[in-house]
Formats: structure tokens, C-alpha cells, sequence
């Protein structure tokens, strides 16, 4: 059980539960099925049971997110103890970011959606968070907010391992707060390089330097991020 958590930084059932999640959210794109069918198909014992641990991990309904293929727009639930604050805070990181940035409740990014330069507007509320892209469909865009929401982490089982090897003091304050992720991996190994031992403001400046002269303007003082072959050629 251990080297299984060590190896795959989850317990053997939690591992089982988010692989049925995964072939469910294929299936619900992809087929016509009943969401009771594909439930049950995909290993779920009740419906209760699979509706619950879908919402829980991707903020959406069985059903919501079956109209992610053919809709611009979604509403993520967010779960108990979602620091709103903490989200905040990373959104607005850099406040002269030429990628994103957050005015009020609004937040708006230029990411790249199957390699095309697309846009991702979140208006923030306390108990949900409602997503417009500019992309054909949502299917990529939900999982890219889901990312920078942290939404697929478990909160409640971390706190519980922490609690448990008696480093309270890790979570004092704080239960829900999850980490926020960036767009994309490419976006994170480049950000990675980039703020490597160097104070956080210089690390933004570089970014954005970056970002303005490989990236590509969306027409609003956004610019989508660099494609690795437009950094190649810098």
C-alpha cells in the first residue's frame, strides 16, 4: 500500500476511482449511452455514488459535462472550503501580465487550445465559477480551469494523511486551499526555467518579455503563449 502511494501518489482505490471517472467522461462524449449505463459500465456500484465523485472532481454533473462538445459556456460548483482568497492571489500574481489578468470578479486568459490562440473568461462567485472560451467546444477548457482551480485534488485526504503523521500545523487555517495550476505543462517547464533563482518580480518581467516577443497577440493586450517552435527560433 505504501510503495503505491510512493510510486503513484495515490491509494490503490483512489486510483481505481479516477481511472472509471476518466473512461466515463470518453464515454459521455462519445456515445449516446444513458449516464446510468455508462455508471454502471464503468464499475460504479450506485448512481448516487457516480454522480457525486464526478462532481466533486471536475465540478460538473454527469450531464453538464456531456454539453461540453457542443457548448462555449459551462458552470463549475466549487466544492466546501474552497479558498476563494488564495485563488485570487494566484490569478493576479503578476498584475501586468500580457497573458491574464484579473479585474474584479473577471478574469480572462490567452491560452492555446489545440495549438490555436483561444481565450478563457471566468467570472468568480463564492460558491461557483461560470467559464466562457472562445474555443468550438469546452472539453479542453474545463480541464484547463480545473487546473488552475486544483479541483481534481483531494483536499479532505490530504488533510486527513497530515493530520495523521501529526503536521496539523501544514493545513492550520487553511483545509481547503488547493494549488493552482498553470495552463499547461509546456507553460509550467517554461515558467519553471524562467524563475529559477531569481527574486518572483525579475521572473515576471522575464516572462512577460518572453511571452511578447514569441507569443501571439489576441487584439485586447493579451497574448497567447509562445509555441515551443517560436522559443526554438528566439
Amino acid at each position: 500500500f505504501e510503495l503505491f502511494r510512493q510510486h503513484y501518489h495515490h491509494t490503490p482505490a483512489d486510483l481505481l476511482l479516477r481511472a472509471r471517472l476518466q473512461t466515463a467522461k470518453a464515454k459521455l462524449l462519445t456515445s449516446k449511452a444513458k449516464v446510468a449505463t455508462i455508471a454502471f459500465a464503468v464499475g460504479f456500484e450506485s448512481l448516487s455514488g457516480f454522480h457525486d465523485n464526478f462532481q466533486r472532481l471536475t465540478g460538473l454533473t454527469p450531464t453538464a459535462y456531456r454539453k461540453l462538445g457542443h457548448s462555449q459556456t459551462f458552470t463549475l460548483t466549487l466544492p466546501e472550503a474552497f479558498d476563494l482568497a488564495y485563488l485570487r492571489r494566484a490569478l493576479s500574481r503578476d498584475p501586468h501580465s500580457l497573458s491574464e489578468r484579473l479585474t474584479g470578479d473577471t478574469y480572462e486568459a490567452a491560452v492555446r487550445i489545440n495549438g490555436q490562440p483561444e481565450m478563457i473568461t471566468l467570472e468568480l462567485a463564492p460558491d461557483k465559477i461560470e467559464v466562457l472560451t472562445t474555443a468550438p467546444d469546452s472539453i479542453i477548457a474545463h480541464c484547463i480551469v480545473c487546473g488552475l482551480l486544483g479541483l481534481d485534488q483531494d483536499c479532505p485526504a490530504f488533510c486527513r494523511v497530515v493530520t495523521k503523521l501529526g503536521l496539523q500545523r501544514l493545513i492550520a487555517d487553511r483545509p481547503g486551499l488547493r494549488m493552482s495550476q498553470t495552463h499547461s505543462l509546456y507553460e509550467g517547464i517554461l515558467w519553471s526555467i524562467i524563475g529559477q533563482q531569481i527574486n518572483f518580480p525579475f521572473a515576471c518581467l522575464l516572462k512577460r518579455r518572453l511571452v511578447e516577443l514569441a507569443g501571439e497577440s489576441m487584439g485586447n493586450t493579451l497574448y497567447a503563449p509562445p509555441l515551443p517552435v517560436r522559443v526554438a527560433a528566439l
